[in-house]
């Protein structure tokens, strides 16, 4: 526990969770208390020594940097400080500095603060000549780049650039050659993979996958035990372990796990199920493997309504919002790559759109394709939306895999 953290008194972290729950982000009351984000983030997620009555939230709930987040990050790093600095304090990812910093990011409104290039960041690591050099020759001994990473002082982001090449030192030592990153994953790195992705909340997929070369549909696969390869050692037992993969977010068991296949996929089956939305990306169901992780979680957890609230149950091809029964916003989470056979997609924010009724509809017959590098939008007969640009939250990254198999399965193209 950080000094910071041990002058936060009880009544004060029980008041930072209530005004969470009320609407407030762990970047807002950082400001009021004059706090770094960390630690206010620590106390709402449980990472503190106080057992109140107000309970935390989960640790893996996103928080997107809003507006004046992004503009203190710049401003900070203009002023002097280094990504390293900014990752401590405010508790983000490398990669989601760097996208805020770089100007990768959206906003609603401009952000009045210069931004930078990725090389300028890398430049100004800290790193050394004489590190690099020590980087390149360390992980050919290591048993991954981010096994090395955990016993420097860098982060892993910052020593994969550097092993890889991507810095601004000539050293005698030369980078990893790409055919080194593009091997097959092999039973050892299956559980290397689940190992790391265990060991600390803050790893993600696709960090994960850059380190592999592949994409981060491929590290999930092997993380969830939906490869070839036996569990071994790191089959994991206790739910609460994989939280994240198996309910995105939900702090319980909802009972699921008692349910029949039948059950499971009738949405009245769960209290949080969606009942407005039907189930049209579900497919055929088939009760040999309805009771996988994948899909258990379909339509009973909060995954679909947190992707809703993200973009204010607008639809992010159209920008429209529609009314449910009761005159509350409504919108449809449309699966890109279906979950069930024959698709086999994953329930996984990379693998969600948010949609108006109208264009999940044109999503599922194939009329709509999104470009997956540039997300433009191709509509096959509605010129008020073919062109268009989709629109895409800060924190929501999608999958350029499962864009690709819609536009070439599902579209036909």
């Amino acid at each position: 526990m950080t000094t910071e953290q041990q002058q936060v008194p009880e009544r004060r972290c029980q008041e930072w969770r209530v005004a969470y729950r009320d609407g407030k982000t762990p970047y807002e009351l950082s400001v009021e208390e004059e706090l770094s984000r960390r630690v206010v983030h620590d106390h709402l997620t449980g990472q503190c020594s106080h057992s109140g009555e107000e309970p935390s939230i989960s640790r893996g709930r996103t928080h997107g940097v809003s507006t004046p987040e992004c503009l203190d990050l710049r401003d900070r790093y203009a002023a002097g400080e280094d990504i390293e600095a900014l990752q401590a304090s405010t508790g983000r990812r490398w990669r989601t500095l760097v996208q805020h910093l770089t100007g990768g990011c959206s906003h609603e409104a401009t952000v009045e603060a210069p931004t930078v290039e990725k090389e300028d960041i890398l430049r100004r690591d800290r790193v050394t000549a004489k590190e690099c050099a020590q980087f390149r020759r360390g992980i050919r001994d290591a048993e991954s780049v981010l096994a090395y990473a955990d016993s420097v002082e860098h982060e892993y982001q910052v020593v994969l650039a550097h092993v890889n090449g991507k810095c601004t030192h000539e050293v005698d030592v030369p980078p990893r050659e790409p055919t080194d990153r593009s091997q097959d994953i092999t039973a050892t790195e299956c559980q290397t993979i689940r190992e790391t992705y265990r060991a600390s909340p803050d790893t993600e997929f696709a960090d994960i996958a850059e380190e592999y070369d592949c994409s981060p549909t491929t590290i999930e696969r092997h993380v969830t035990f939906r490869c070839s390869h036996p569990p071994v050692d790191a089959l994991v037992t206790n739910v609460e372990a994989v939280q994240d993969i198996l309910e995105s977010g939900v702090e319980e068991d909802d009972g699921l796990s008692k349910l029949s296949s039948a059950e499971i996929v009738r949405p009245e089956s769960a209290e949080n199920a969606d009942r407005q939305e039907p189930a049209r990306d579900l497919g055929t169901p088939d009760p040999e493997r309805v009771e996988t992780t994948r899909s258990r979680v379909i339509r009973n957890t909060d995954l679909a309504h947190d992707m809703k609230r993200m973009y204010d149950h607008t639809c992010q091809i159209c920008g429209a919002s529609r009314q449910g029964p009761d005159g509350d916003p409504y919108a449809e989470a449309h699966h890109i790559r279906p979950l069930g056979r024959p698709h086999d997609g994953p329930d996984e924010p990379e693998n969600i759109l948010v949609l108006c009724p109208n264009h999940h509809a044109d999503f599922d017959y194939g009329r709509l394709t999104v470009d997956p590098e540039t997300y433009r939008v191709t509509h096959t007969y509605e010129e008020a939306v073919d062109g268009k640009q989709l629109d895409v939250a800060d924190p929501h990254e999608l999958s350029d895999e499962h864009l690709t198999y819609h536009n070439r399965v599902i579209a036909g193209e």
